[in-house]
């Protein structure tokens, strides 16, 4: 049969893999790099983690898939 278009409103709306986690060493440089790709930054990314030093950013690639980036 022909390959059906998963359904990917929400990083848990399917089961197996939903997203994936990129360590990166420079965020603001990621987040602009996806972005000249069709990325979508989601949420009010990039959020600290707790000191001020790494962020997470989620964003949505232009296939719908979640890519989230870790990192200073």
């Amino acid at each position: 049969g022909e390959p059906k278009e998963q359904e990917q409103q929400y990083i848990n709306s399917t089961a197996g893999i939903s997203y994936i986690t990129l360590f990166v060493t420079d965020t603001k440089a990621a987040i602009a790099r996806a972005g000249e790709h069709g990325a979508k930054v989601l949420a009010d990314g990039p959020v600290d983690l707790g000191d001020g030093t790494i962020f997470l950013t989620v964003v949505r690639d232009p296939d719908g898939n979640f890519v989230e980036f870790v990192g200073p």
